[in-house]
């Protein structure tokens, strides 16, 4: 592959994993770019393998290509779309360094 078409792919899955392109295009995120286009390559995946998952299975129910194939694009966009927001709507806590593995942990679950 050649660089121009990398970058295309790594901006497709950028958007992929709800990250700003234009931030991320910036001077400031160039070692981030790898972790984003990993994260979204999973999101993308997931969505991929529950669309061929939906489609099989109804079509082994139903015995309808055309059926499973469209049930099979909407499951696969449905999964897609939901593992998307869940990974855009994670926020980081500041846990401040001197803080003990106890107090971390009820930090994490909230209390």
């Amino acid at each position: 592959m050649d660089s121009n078409m990398l970058k295309y792919v790594s901006r497709f899955f950028w958007t992929c994993s709800g990250a700003s392109v234009s931030l991320m295009e910036t001077e400031g995120c160039k070692t981030e770019g790898s972790k984003y286009t990993g994260i979204g390559a999973a999101i993308f995946t997931t969505g991929i393998l529950a669309g061929v998952s939906a489609s099989f299975a109804f079509f082994t129910v139903f015995h309808s290509l055309k059926t499973a194939v469209a049930f099979g694009i909407f499951w696969g966009f449905m999964i897609f779309n939901l593992d998307r927001y869940i990974v855009v709507s994670i926020k980081k806590k500041k846990i401040d360094s001197h803080t003990t593995w106890k107090d971390r942990l009820k930090a994490l679950a909230g209390e």
